[in-house]
């Protein structure tokens, strides 16, 4: 980020950057978003760097190799000439969460990106192409996010924002997709076995996993978000059209599909029972108990599964850091889940 100080340079930004952006009300400016056709989504909290790593992608295919940044609340006059790349970006996010609210576009102003200081919410605005591809999902996956967490922000953003907020997020939300479970009564054997073992072992032995070049993964995720559950089925969709849903307490089988609106249910209508999905093929295995899950494949797919660009010895350190602090688990129970995280890690040497 290279500041700007230039006087006329930085009266120029910050007309520029009214055209797009109400500075009285904190909002993208409506008028521009109907006359320009823009979408404008609301994202709750912090970003990680994994998830602004879109917004360079999605500003690649816009063809932006440089943006600003001005400060929307600041006493005095503060802009930025900032590279579209990871790091310069990532440098926005910082400096704003301490500096005040800060507002990114582009000399065309074909794009608009507004980071609240407090890190309540940003705001994603321009094409909708641009704005889905900067958020790695669909519009109504990020507004069912939206209605899934905002009570944690609400009590802290003014009426008017929040309603603001609001409207954003409903005017994406699309009609609830079918669940594709089906009952079935055929099941791969080997899904059978594999069960059994769990049940008698509580874990998969490290040689099974070995011997087809796995790797196995717990997550503390009960009941993952919409994005999560969207990113989920994405990457079964890689390889699979239908798979096995099996509940080996009850015995109960069902076919399904790999649908972000399919996995949704399944981890939240069943979040307490121990079930396992995997495909016809035993290209992955995936096994949920009350407080943990753990995903087993190939490592690669792995995290694509679970989104990240972490390689594998940080998602472990993340779920270690994750167990030590969640209040969901029951402290007489964290131990053994961290032996459960050693056991797997173990696959990494």
């Amino acid at each position: 980020m290279k500041p700007i100080t230039n006087p006329q340079e930085l009266e120029r930004l910050y007309r520029k950057a009214e055209q797009i952006y109400d500075f009285q009300r904190r909002i993208i400016n409506p008028t521009w978003q109907a006359e320009h056709d823009w979408v404008v989504m609301p994202m709750l909290g912090y970003f990680s760097k994994y998830e602004f790593s879109y917004i360079p992608i999605a500003l690649q295919a816009l063809s932006i190799s440089s943006c600003f940044a001005v400060c929307t609340l600041c006493f005095d006059k503060i802009a930025y000439l900032i590279d579209a790349i990871n790091e310069d970006l990532w440098e926005f996010v910082e400096v704003f969460s301490i500096t005040g609210d800060g507002l990114l576009f582009d000399e065309q102003l074909q794009f608009a990106v507004f980071r609240e200081c407090a890190s309540e919410y940003n705001l994603i605005a321009g094409p909708k192409t641009f704005v889905e591809q900067a958020l790695d999902a669909s519009l109504d996956t990020r507004a069912r996010d939206f209605f899934k967490y905002g009570y944690i922000i609400k009590p802290y953003v003014a009426a008017e924002i929040w309603s603001y907020l609001e409207q954003l997020a409903q005017a994406h939300l699309a009609p609830d997709e079918e669940v594709q479970m089906r009952p079935t009564s055929q099941l791969p054997p080997a899904i059978h076995d594999l069960s059994d073992l769990l049940i008698r072992e509580s874990k998969l032995p490290l040689d099974w996993l070995q011997a087809r070049g796995w790797k196995a993964v717990p997550f503390l995720k009960q009941t993952p978000c919409w994005s999560e559950a969207y990113w989920m089925a994405r990457a079964m969709s890689e390889i699979c059209d239908t798979g096995f849903l099996y509940f080996p307490d009850s015995g109960e089988k069902y076919e399904l599909t790999p649908t972000r609106d399919t996995l949704f249910h399944v981890f939240n209508e069943f979040t307490s029972q121990f079930f396992m999905i995997t495909d016809a093929e035993m290209q992955f295995v995936l096994w949920h108990q009350e407080h943990y899950s753990v995903i087993a494949g190939q490592e690669q797919w792995i995290i694509r599964f679970l989104n990240t660009d972490n390689p594998l010895p940080e998602i472990f350190e993340d779920y270690f850091f994750d167990l030590r602090w969640t209040g969901v688990v029951p402290k007489d129970q964290k131990q053994e889940l961290k032996a459960i995280g050693e056991y797997y890690q173990q696959l990494l040497d």
